[in-house]
């Protein structure tokens, strides 16, 4: 029995088929860093990049960590490979000083990273979602402010010395600094 193919509601051959999945196989988009690590996963994770060395960024992670009964998180520093292959896929610095969210695909940062993180998480820090009514220039601003002071606040860290278990069992990459150098990849 011969095969008859259908393209668009006409009759098409064999070669038209073959041609038409070809092109479209080469538009598609190719997948993040993140999803290509998560393939074999059915969970719609998100992946929160942050500040390797930043203290208050590992407090956030804590957070997070503490209220996602959904297992919809995994982190990564942004210093990490897979947080600069991420930040790369969407075109954002390599030396970005902001939390980052992805999450199907799109990219947040900022206050709009934090917001939509907090936004999916248990409890009344779910409800902090509602202040993005508040314009992001706005928002955007009290962000930075605290992200220029957040070291002279409260110091450096890294995961290796404060992550928590459950921090560390979310960990997609891993990022240490180098003891003998400073400085860090972010700009802060």
């Amino acid at each position: 029995m011969e095969r008859k193919y259908f393209v668009n509601g006409k009759e098409a051959t064999e070669e038209e088929v073959n041609k038409l999945e070809d092109t479209q196989a080469q538009a598609a988009e190719p997948p993040s860093p993140f999803e290509v690590l998560l393939e074999h996963s059915t969970a719609q994770r998100r992946l929160i990049l942050f500040d390797g060395q930043c203290r208050l960024c590992l407090g956030f992670i804590a957070i997070v960590a503490g209220r996602d009964s959904r297992d919809l998180f995994r982190f990564a520093p942004l210093q990490s490979g897979l947080g600069q292959r991420v930040l790369a896929w969407h075109a954002l610095p390599k030396d970005l000083d902001s939390v980052v969210l992805h999450r199907d695909g799109a990219v947040f940062t900022h206050s709009d990273a934090a917001l939509e993180v907090l936004g999916d998480l248990d409890g009344a820090v779910s409800s902090l979602w509602g202040l993005k009514v508040i314009p992001r220039f706005v928002r955007d601003w009290g962000y930075e402010l605290v992200a220029k002071s957040r070291f002279m606040l409260l110091g450096h860290s890294s995961v290796g010395e404060d992550g928590s278990a459950e921090i560390k069992a979310k960990l997609a990459d891993t990022w240490e600094p180098d003891p003998n150098d400073p400085s860090h990849i972010c700009s802060s």
